[in-house]
C-alpha cells in the first residue's frame, strides 16, 4: 500500500513555507519501489488477471516510472569580473571548483552544476562511486569546420591566400584598423585551437589548402568525433575525482555542512576538489600562458556533479558565458538555456550595479522584451556581489537617509565612528610619541657615529694624550650617554604602552568591522531599492513604447500587465569572499574577512536556502502527482482483486470497473461544451488583441526595415558603449564579419551585433507588450 500522501502534504504546510525536499524524495523513491514490485508481480504471474487488463496496468506503470522530476534550472548571467564563479563556489561551499581570477575572466563555456545523486544510492556490492564527476561535451566536427571556414575567409586576401602576419599587426601593418581587428580576432581564434604561431606558418598559402590541413588535424578530429559504439551526437569526455561508498557515513557527511565533517574528511574533500579542478581545467579553461593548443574554444558545454547540499533537491545552476559568443554552437546552447531556465540571475558587483548603469545594460530593452515573450519576466533576480568592498565614510556621506530609515541605526553608526575616531586619535598620539623617541635615538646614533669618526681622524695626527683627543673622547662619551638615554626611554615607553597600543588597535579594528558591516547592509538596502525601481521603470517604459502611448493611456496599459505596478524584483546582496573566509573554506593565506564576521550577513546562506526551497517546491509538486498516479494504479489492482462477496449487490470487482469506465466515457460529453466555449473565447481574444498587434508589427517592420539597414552604413559609427538609431554605423570589415556569421557577431569595437534582432524589434515591440 502507498500511504505517503499525508506525509507529502505535511511537508508543504510547515510554518513559513519551509518545504522538506528530502521527504519528497523519499516519497518518490518509495512509490517507485512499490510500482516496480507490482510490475514484477504482473510480469511473473500472467494468470493474475485477464491479459488485456494486465497489459494495461503494465503500460500505466511503465509510463509513470519513465517520468522524472523536472530540474529547477537557474541561469547565471554577468559580465567578465562580475564574480559569477566566486558566487557559485560559495553556494557550493567550495574554495575553487570553478576557477576565479583577479585579472581576467575564467568561464569560457556553459557550465552546468548538479548534485551527485550517486552518493545517496546504495549498491548491493558496496562499490565506490566518484565524489566529483564532470562530463565535457564538445561541438561536432561539422560545426567546427563551418566556423573554421568563416575564420579562414577573414584571414584571407582577395586572392584567397592567407595574410602575412606583418600586414595585420605591427608598424608595417597594411590593413585599416577595423579590418585588422576582425582579422586579428579570427587569427587568434585559430591559434588558440591549434597553438600559437600556427597561422604565421601558413602565410601566403592557399586558403583551401590550409582549410584541408586544419580540418583534418588528428587532435581536433579526435576531440570532436564521438565513439560510434555509444551512439552519441557529440563527443563527451568524463573526469572523476575522489571515491566513497554510496550511502555510507562519509557519503552523507560530504553532502552536509563543512562544519559537520571531521578534519580528515575535510582534508580529503579539499584534496579531491583541487584534483577535480585540475582535471577539468585543461579542458574547460585557458591552459598556461595560452601558447599551447587550447581545448576550451571547442567545448559545447560542461556538466559537473558534486556533493553540493544546496542542489540536493534538484536545483541546477548554469554558469552562462553569454549569448554573444563567437562560437555559434556555444551561443546557441546559451540561448537555449536562457529560454528554458526557471530562474535567471543577473550578477554584477555592487559598486557597478547601480552607479555606472551595469544593471540597465544587462536588463536592456531587447533582453527584457525577450524575457516577456518567453514568460520569464517574473523569474529574474539580481545578485549584487562583492558587498565586502565598502568605504564607511563614503556610505555614511551618500546614504545617511537610508541609514536613518531604521530607528537607532544612524545613532549607532555615528557612535561607532566617534569611538573609532577617538581611538585613532589616541593611537596617533602614541605613534607620534614613539616616532619622536625613535627619531631622537636615530639622531643620537648619528652623533655617536660622527664623533667616532672625528676621534679616529684626530688620532692619526696627534699623540694619544693630546688635549684635542681628550676633548673628543669626552664628547664621544656624552654622545653615547645621550644614545643610551634615548634607548632606555624608548624601552620604557614600549614596556608601558605596547600592550595598551595593541589593545587599542584591536578595539579600533573591531569597531571598524562593526561599522563596515552596518554600512554594507545600508548600501545593500539602497542598491536593492534602486535596482527594483529601475526594473519597474523599465517595465513601464517597455509598455509605453509599444504603441507610442504616454501619460494617462500609458498608465492604463501598464496597470493591465501581468506584473503589478509595485512588483519587486528579488535582489540579493552577497559577499562570496567573506563567506568562504568565515567558514574556513578559503586558505588562511588569503587573509581575514574584509568586512563581515557573521556568515549570515554575507547573505550566502539566505541565497542557498532560496535555491534549496525553490527546488523543493518543484519536488513537492512532482512527488504529489507521482504518488497520486502510483496510488491510482495500485487502487485499480486492489479493486480488481477484491472478493465479489464484499461488493454491494454482489457485483464483482470487474463489473464495478466496467461501470466506472463507462461513467468516465460520459465525461467527454460534459467537457465538450466547455472546450467549445473556451476555444471561442480564445479566438475572440486572438482576433481582438493579437491579430491587430501582429498586423501593426508587420507594418512597422516593413516601414522600418530599410532605415534600419541604411543605419548600418551610417557615418556615425556605433561603439560598445553607444548604439542608437542615429549612431548605428558599422565599418565594412565589421559588417562583412557579421554577414558571414548570419547577422550575429561580437565585435570588440562595436559590441554585440544582432542584425536579425534589430530587424525584428519593430515587430516585437507591437505584439510582445500591451
Amino acid at each position: 500500500d502507498i500511504d505517503l500522501e499525508d506525509d507529502i502534504a505535511s511537508s508543504g504546510n510547515k510554518k513559513g513555507g519551509n518545504i522538506t525536499g528530502i521527504k519528497c524524495i523519499k516519497a518518490f523513491k518509495k512509490s517507485c519501489s512499490v510500482l516496480r514490485s507490482l510490475q514484477t508481480l504482473l510480469i511473473n504471474q500472467p494468470s493474475f488477471g485477464p491479459k488485456d487488463r494486465i497489459d494495461e496496468w503494465k503500460k500505466e506503470i511503465a509510463d509513470i516510472l519513465c517520468k522524472s522530476p523536472h530540474k529547477m534550472t537557474v541561469g547565471v548571467l554577468g559580465n567578465t569580473g562580475a564574480g559569477k564563479s566566486s558566487l557559485l563556489n560559495a553556494l557550493l561551499d567550495e574554495a575553487s571548483v570553478l576557477p576565479t581570477s583577479g585579472s581576467r575572466g575564467c568561464t569560457a563555456a556553459v557550465v552546468e552544476l548538479r548534485f551527485n545523486s550517486e552518493l545517496e544510492e546504495a549498491n548491493e556490492d558496496g562499490l565506490e562511486v566518484p565524489c566529483y564527476r564532470g562530463d565535457i561535451e564538445f561541438i561536432s566536427l561539422e560545426e567546427w569546420k563551418s566556423e573554421l571556414k568563416v575564420l579562414l575567409d577573414e584571414c584571407s586576401t582577395q586572392e584567397n591566400t592567407i595574410y602575412e602576419e606583418k600586414t595585420i599587426r605591427g608598424p608595417r601593418r597594411k590593413l585599416d584598423p577595423q579590418t585588422a581587428a576582425v582579422v586579428t580576432a579570427a587569427w587568434a581564434k585559430i591559434d588558440q585551437v591549434y597553438g600559437k604561431g600556427k597561422m604565421a606558418r601558413f602565410s601566403k598559402k592557399s586558403s583551401a589548402d590550409v582549410f584541408d590541413q586544419l580540418a583534418n588535424d588528428s587532435r581536433v578530429k579526435k576531440l570532436l568525433t564521438p565513439d560510434k559504439s555509444l551512439n552519441l551526437q557529440y563527443n563527451i569526455i568524463s573526469v572523476c575525482e575522489g571515491h566513497v561508498v554510496p550511502a555510507s557515513k562519509n557519503a552523507k557527511l560530504l553532502t552536509s555542512s563543512v562544519q559537520d565533517m571531521n578534519a580528515c574528511l575535510r582534508r580529503s574533500k579539499k584534496r579531491w576538489a583541487y584534483g577535480f579542478r585540475s582535471s577539468i581545467n585543461s579542458y574547460v579553461y585557458r591552459k598556461g600562458n595560452g601558447n599551447e593548443p587550447q581545448t576550451w574554444p571547442l567545448i559545447r558545454k560542461v556538466v559537473l556533479y558534486g556533493p553540493w547540499a544546496c542542489l540536493l533537491t534538484g536545483a541546477c545552476l548554469v554558469d552562462l558565458p553569454g549569448v554573444r559568443d563567437a562560437n555559434v554552437s556555444r551561443a546557441k546552447v546559451s540561448k537555449r538555456y536562457l529560454q528554458h531556465c526557471n530562474h535567471i540571475w543577473i550578477v554584477a558587483p555592487i559598486r557597478r550595479a547601480v552607479d555606472d548603469g551595469t544593471a540597465k545594460e544587462l536588463l536592456g530593452e531587447q533582453f527584457k522584451r525577450r524575457l516577456l515573450m518567453d514568460g520569464q519576466y517574473g523569474n529574474i533576480s539580481f545578485i549584487c556581489t562583492q558587498t565586502d568592498d565598502c568605504e564607511t565614510t563614503e556610505i555614511m556621506r551618500d546614504h545617511s537617509d537610508v541609514a536613518k530609515s531604521v530607528p537607532g541605526r544612524w545613532e549607532r553608526m555615528t557612535e561607532l565612528l566617534g569611538k573609532i575616531s577617538d581611538l585613532e586619535s589616541e593611537i596617533s598620539k602614541l605613534d607620534q610619541e614613539e616616532e619622536a623617541l625613535k627619531e631622537g635615538l636615530k639622531y643620537a646614533k648619528r652623533i655617536v657615529s660622527a664623533r667616532n669618526k672625528a676621534l679616529s681622524k684626530l688620532g692619526k695626527g696627534a699623540g694619544p694624550n693630546s688635549k684635542g683627543i681628550s676633548e673628543a673622547r669626552e664628547d664621544l662619551e656624552v654622545a653615547r650617554g645621550g644614545k643610551d638615554e634615548f634607548s632606555q626611554k624608548l624601552s620604557a615607553w614600549a614596556e608601558e604602552n605596547t600592550a595598551q597600543l595593541g589593545k587599542m588597535h584591536a578595539e579600533c579594528e573591531m569597531g571598524q568591522r562593526k561599522l563596515k558591516t552596518i554600512c554594507a547592509l545600508v548600501r545593500n538596502e539602497y542598491s536593492t531599492e534602486c535596482l527594483q525601481r529601475d526594473f519597474r521603470d523599465g517595465l513601464k517604459e517597455l509598455y509605453q513604447s509599444s504603441d507610442g502611448d504616454d501619460g494617462e493611456n500609458a498608465s492604463e496599459n501598464y496597470n493591465e500587465t501581468v506584473l503589478p505596478y509595485d512588483y519587486g524584483m528579488d535582489v540579493f546582496c552577497v559577499s562570496s569572499n567573506d563567506y568562504l573566509k568565515i567558514q574556513g573554506i578559503k586558505p588562511k593565506s588569503d587573509g581575514a574577512p574584509n568586512t563581515f564576521s557573521d556568515s549570515e550577513h554575507t547573505h550566502i546562506p539566505n541565497l542557498r536556502k532560496v535555491v534549496y526551497e525553490m527546488a523543493s517546491q518543484r519536488w513537492l509538486e512532482f512527488a504529489k502527482n507521482f504518488v497520486n498516479n502510483a496510488s491510482d494504479v495500485v487502487d485499480k489492482v486492489k479493486l480488481f482483486t477484491v472478493n465479489a462477496a464484499k461488493m454491494p449487490h454482489g457485483q464483482s470487482s470487474l463489473q464495478c470497473m466496467l461501470i466506472f469506465e463507462g461513467e468516465v466515457n460520459t465525461i467527454s460529453d460534459k467537457i465538450e461544451p466547455l472546450t467549445r466555449d473556451f476555444k471561442r473565447k480564445m479566438q475572440e481574444q486572438v482576433k481582438a488583441i493579437l491579430e491587430p498587434a501582429l498586423k501593426i508589427g508587420v507594418k512597422n517592420g516593413r516601414k522600418d526595415a530599410i532605415s534600419i539597414i541604411d543605419s548600418w552604413a551610417s557615418k556615425n559609427k556605433r561603439t560598445r558603449y553607444c548604439c542608437d538609431p542615429q549612431s548605428n554605423g558599422l565599418y565594412w570589415a565589421t559588417y562583412n564579419a557579421t554577414i558571414r556569421r548570419g547577422g550575429v557577431y561580437g565585435s570588440c569595437a562595436a559590441g554585440p551585433i544582432d542584425m536579425n534582432q534589430e530587424l525584428c524589434d519593430p515587430m516585437e515591440k507591437a505584439f510582445s507588450v500591451g
